[in-house]
């Protein structure tokens, strides 16, 4: 039986388990921990205590945690990160290629309230820092560059006439 299989075990049977230090406490139901239970625990103790003690430490943040890059205001470009450096490469290969370009229309019907829908579109440009950014080629390394958040501008184009 593999750890994974005790520990779901144990979690049907209502028994839970914790690490404190090098010491495993156990919480059960009166009468729900057997010997054999017991036998399982003592043979697989060290190896509990290591999945336990790592799923706390990924709880917790542990070496896990992603850390924003450092932002400074004279260096505002960030370098590419590998798919973007791909992406920047195979524009370098083929430019103008708009492969992963998603070009697309939609139609509406009623009356549109440009003015929430260009809050909205500004609103979610402003949150998505991606939707925002270019490359820019600083010392002949292409960098990111995140532009500041303006308006968005709504192209209109009535088609009502056409089919």
């Amino acid at each position: 039986m593999t750890v994974i299989e005790l520990l779901t075990l144990l979690n049907q049977q209502g028994i839970t388990l914790s690490v404190d230090g090098s010491d495993l406490r156990i919480s059960a139901p009166k009468g729900s921990l057997t010997d054999q239970l017991r036998q399982l625990l003592v043979k697989n103790k060290a190896e509990l205590i290591q999945v336990l003690s790592a799923a706390a430490d990924n709880k917790a943040g542990g070496d896990h945690t992603i850390t924003p890059l450092p932002r400074s205001p004279d260096a505002p470009e960030l370098p590419l990160s590998f798919a973007q450096e791909r992406l920047w490469f195979l524009d370098q290969l083929d430019p103008g290629n708009s492969l992963y370009n998603i070009p697309t229309a939609i139609r509406l019907s009623g009356e549109i309230n440009i003015s929430a829908l260009q809050n909205a579109l500004t609103s979610v440009v402003g949150r998505h820092e991606s939707l925002r950014a270019h490359i820019v080629i600083r010392n002949r390394d292409p960098k990111i560059l995140c532009d500041r958040v303006t308006d968005a501008t709504i192209l209109q184009l009535d088609s009502s006439g056409q089919d």
